[in-house]
Formats: C-alpha cells, structure tokens, sequence
C-alpha cells in the first residue's frame, strides 16, 4: 500500500537519496536491451514526493533517486524539484562532451567550470484546462583551468554542444508516446502507444535499499539566488570537472526562488548524464499530473510509471563525429484510483501531458545559447 500522502517521507528517512541502485529488486524492471535507453521505474510516495530506479543500458548500472518541490508547490522541499535533474544532466553530458572533443582536438583545457541556465514558459490555465508548458533557449557556459584562445573555447563548447548525447532531445521534435493501465485494466488515450508493453512494476516499488557506498552524491544547500530574468522559471546548474572524472555541481531553483542542492555527476562513481535527464523527464511529467488530479478533484491513490527514454551516443564520446537523435519518450503509467473513472484518468493524461516543461522540451526545438566564459590563465 502507498504511504499516507499526509507524511513527509523523504525527511525521515536515513539512506541517502540518491545511491548506486545496481543490486535491487528494482533494477530488473529497469533493464534496456538496447545501448544508449535508459528505463526508469517511479513511484508517488507521499504529496509531490515520488522515487525511481533509473538503469542505464549502456552502462549497466541503476540509480536511486528521490524528488520532491519545494514551497512554491507546498511541497516539504526534502529532495530536488524535477526540473533540477534535467539541468544537471545537461551541465553532466556538455562537460563530458567538450572534454572528449578538447582531447581529441590535443587542447589542454584542464578543469572545466561549466553553467546551464534553463528557462521556461507557461501559457494558459491549469484550473480552466488551458495550460501549457514551454521551453525556451538555454544557455551553456564554459571556462577552462588553462590558457585557452577565447575563439578556439567558443569553437569548443559549440561543437561539443551540438553532438553531445542529449543534443536530439532540445534540437529534435518528439512527441511522447504513453500507456495508462487504470486499476489494472489498460484504457483508451489520444496519444500514439508505446511500441512495447510492460508489467506493473508494484512488487519492485518500495523495495530498494541503499548500498554501501562513499562519497554522498546528493545534499542541500540552502536557499538559490533569484533571478533576475523574466521566465517564470529558471533552473541553474553550475560547478566544475574533478580529476577522477565526475562533476560537482550546485543546482539551483532560481525562479520561483527555492532551494539549492549539491550534486555528484559522472565518472565511475555516480549517475550519468542520461540517467539524471531521464529522471527529470519522468518526475516532471508525474508531478503535473498530480496538481491537476487535486485541482480537478480526480482521487488517485498512487501513480507507477515505467519510462524508456532513448539517445544516441556523442559525437565526441561514442566516436561518430555526428550529432545523435533522440526517440519519442515512452510512458507506461498504472495508476491505482478505484473512485475515478477511465475519462477522467485519460484526460489527466493529455492535461499532464501539455503542462509538462519537460515534454514541451522533447517537442520544442531549442536553439542553446552558448559562450566562453574564459580561463584561469593557469601555464598548462
């Protein structure tokens, strides 16, 4: 059974909220046959408090991850909003990328800093049913330790920009494709399906725990700095590469202002690129369709979701010199709601849909904004 949507359940608990999830029951129904798709396997907990288990083909490892909002949603702010591990796996896949591309051009960069600042839009109502969500140009920022030409570094990040792994996912125009199973039974939607069909994953939900391990790779950190541009919402992610190859990186809600968390991205230690995407995607999509079942009295006891997002490998990083696509999110979602009816749910769904920043970012293309942001005039 779900928690009580009444607790605060990310607050009380003692493992950390993002953990290497490799050997949980969870991962099995996280498993992609397929390189470069990741599978996430969510689950609501309590409020906008959800989790997942988020595996990653290519690598072959799963993680755990936890979400939560923060005041501006009466959220209890005890994990970060969905919309901060969209940005943080950006800032992971450009900096892994240029990186790779700066080696194989024999420029020394040393350590990069990099920022991406996300923005997005909203249009319409979601109480009169009108709402939608947008996404609007990004921008991408990078300084490097060393000397570098201010020509050659803009070069670099534009190019690295443009064939990083997730680059089909702002440069592409997908449409998502979605599955509702309501009380075990599957009902008709407006949207395409998913080309594949999957089980209800509630025997693997609420069954993980948290592995051994060494250096957190999540944490709060007080309050972000507000904005001063005019998008009703603005998400920073900023920080710098380390030499075991992982990125720290503060996140920050800048508009609506909220908190600001710390995290560890890459390398051999913690979640890659694709993986904190997908998991931005899912938990976005989730979290809208929660607001509109309270706002339009629609009683859902617990929401499952299953999500297979699919990428190309980097120009850089994977080798093919090209910049990769990105296929149509697919969507499994079984939702246990025995006093709502199949209209209702199917309704939910194309609402959630249209009011999601993240989907509107797959159907949207997005021109990035990139610049150097200069060097440390480090001797290499």
């Amino acid at each position: 059974m779900p928690p009580s949507k009444a607790t605060d359940i990310l607050g009380n608990r003692p493992e950390p909220l993002i953990y290497d999830a490799s050997g949980s029951a969870a991962h099995l129904s996280t498993e992609a046959d397929q390189p470069h798709r990741c599978r996430m396997l969510a689950w609501s907990l309590s409020g906008f408090q959800k989790a997942a288990v988020i595996g990653n083909a290519t690598t072959g490892r799963a993680w755990h991850m936890a979400s939560d909002e923060g005041p501006n949603l009466n959220g209890w702010d005890a994990a970060p909003p969905p919309l901060g591990f969209l940005t943080v796996g950006l800032a992971t896949a450009f900096a892994e990328e240029i990186q790779q591309l700066a080696s194989n051009r024999g420029m020394a960069t040393g350590a990069l800093q990099i920022a991406v600042d996300n923005y997005y839009s909203v249009t319409g109502s979601m109480r009169a049913r009108t709402m939608f969500g947008g996404a609007l140009p990004f921008s991408v920022a990078v300084g490097t330790e060393y000397d570098v030409d201010d020509l050659d570094l803009f070069q670099l990040v534009r190019d690295g920009v443009h064939v990083s792994s997730v680059a089909g996912l702002f440069r592409d125009q997908t449409q998502g494709r979605f599955r509702v199973i309501l009380n075990g039974t599957e009902i008709e939607l407006s949207h395409p399906a998913p080309l594949g069909v999957v089980a209800d994953p509630v025997d693997q939900c609420h069954a993980t725990s948290a592995a051994a391990h060494g250096e957190a790779l999540l944490a709060s950190d007080g309050w972000s700095t507000k904005s001063t541009g005019a998008a009703p919402l603005h998400v920073l992610a900023a920080g710098e590469t380390r030499a075991n190859g992982s990125l720290a990186l503060r996140q920050e809600l800048k508009a609506p202002c909220g908190s600001a968390w710390r995290f560890v991205a890459g390398g051999a230690a913690a979640p890659d690129a694709l993986s904190y995407v997908s998991a931005g995607i899912g938990f976005c999509f989730m979290t809208q369709l929660e607001i509109l079942a309270a706002m339009h009295d629609v009683p859902v006891d617990a929401l499952r979701l299953v999500q297979d997002t699919a990428f190309g490998p980097g120009g850089a990083t994977g080798g093919t010199g090209k910049s990769p696509g990105f296929a149509p999110v697919e969507t499994h979602l079984f939702v246990d709601a025995p006093r709502a009816t199949a209209a209702q749910v199917s309704e939910l769904v194309d609402l959630a849909e249209r009011a999601c920043y993240l989907h509107a970012l797959c159907r949207t293309s997005v021109k990035p904004l990139v610049r150097s942001a200069g060097t440390k005039r480090k001797a290499s």
